[in-house]
């Protein structure tokens, strides 16, 4: 005869999973690891209008973005804006994202509001930036990777400035009301 205590012990592990059609868990904070901006910054924006059919594609609003797994765990810190993600399923305040512009693709959850998908710019600080690159007709495929500050302009890839880095470059600085992209020589190897 197995106890009751023991039944429900042999259940927990499954407990944390979330399959489609359940609700949302109830802990949408990042992981106790993750680092502290990462739960003010996406908490502090309103969720922009996303598409209601998945997939589609989106990009993170803030950074750092915390990607964590389905029970709550680290994965990744993305510490760009701009990164491709696309989002595979919604929920209230969560999406279920394949990180295509990570440089390995990865599963995760992500916080809904820091997801841009096109439209107007929301009251994000970098909304307006995201808006102009949804707007360029060809970005270069570096741009799927997100855009790091550097001062008073933002460079892609965010590992540019690694040692013996040589390729194109797409560099965003504010021109006006709006933005100006430019694809500069590529970088000359670090010795």
């Amino acid at each position: 005869m197995i106890r009751p205590l023991a039944l429900i012990l042999s259940l927990l592990p499954f407990a944390a999973c979330v399959e489609q059609g359940e609700a949302q868990p109830k802990n949408d904070a990042p992981h106790p690891g993750a680092p502290a901006q990462a739960a003010t910054d996406a908490a502090k924006l309103t969720a922009l209008p996303l598409p209601e059919v998945t997939p589609f594609v989106a990009r993170t609003r803030v950074a750092p973005v915390t990607l964590v797994d389905e029970h709550g765990g680290v994965l990744l810190v993305l510490d760009a804006i701009g990164v491709e993600l696309t989002v595979e399923r919604l929920l209230a305040d969560r999406a279920w994202v394949r990180c295509t512009g990570c440089r390995a693709p990865i599963d995760a959850w992500v916080q809904r509001a820091a997801l841009y998908a096109g439209g107007p710019p929301g009251d994000g600080p970098n909304d307006a930036l995201l808006a102009a690159l949804n707007a360029e007709a060809s970005l270069p495929e570096i741009a799927r990777h997100g855009l790091v500050n550097v001062g008073q302009a933002w460079i892609a890839p965010p590992w540019h400035g690694e040692g013996g880095y040589s390729g194109q470059v797409l560099k965003a600085e504010p021109e006006g009301a709006g933005w100006r992209l430019t694809l500069p020589p590529a970088n000359l190897p670090t010795p």
